[in-house]
């Protein structure tokens, strides 16, 4: 079985390793029932430069053969092209972070307040999609509060 996870705790700095409630700007998002062994990273203390977009979390899972959760949050009302263009960015990190045969999977997960129904469509739109080793993944949109293991 793919070591996905100690792969990623051996490659970030031990802050990074984020064992918290999954919480940002007012939106938090439930990790009850998420396969076991797996790491969360918190990429804001990744030390990535302090401009370079990226997503709020990362999940890394030795689940199926190992798959990857890039995880946005936001609370208020989303800027769409903005949280396509951080969960993209996360997207390209995660391609240099890991080689390719140890994923199977990788989901791009936003989740925020309500949103309108406008917002919604746009979301989907498949320019929305992140491309991840040369396959288009479409965005999954969950709200606050609920939780995680649903939508993968």
């Amino acid at each position: 079985m793919t070591d996905l996870v100690g792969a990623i705790c051996d490659n970030v700095p031990e802050n990074a390793v984020h064992i918290a409630k999954l919480r940002r700007r007012g939106c938090l998002v439930k990790k009850q029932g998420l396969p076991q062994p797996n790491v969360v990273v918190d990429l804001d203390k990744s030390e990535l430069p302090g401009d370079q977009l990226r997503a709020d979390f990362l999940l890394i899972t030795n689940e199926d053969g190992g798959w990857v959760v890039a995880l946005e949050l936001k609370k208020g009302d989303p800027k769409i092209d903005h949280v396509t263009r951080q969960l993209q960015a996360t997207a390209r990190l995660v391609e240099k972070w890991i080689p390719a045969e140890k994923i199977e999977k990788f989901y791009a997960v936003f989740a925020s307040g309500r949103i309108s129904k406008r917002q919604r469509r746009k979301l989907r739109h498949p320019r929305r999609c992140v491309m991840f080793r040369q396959r288009r993944i479409q965005i999954k949109w969950m709200t606050c509060g609920d939780q995680l293991m649903k939508y993968l």
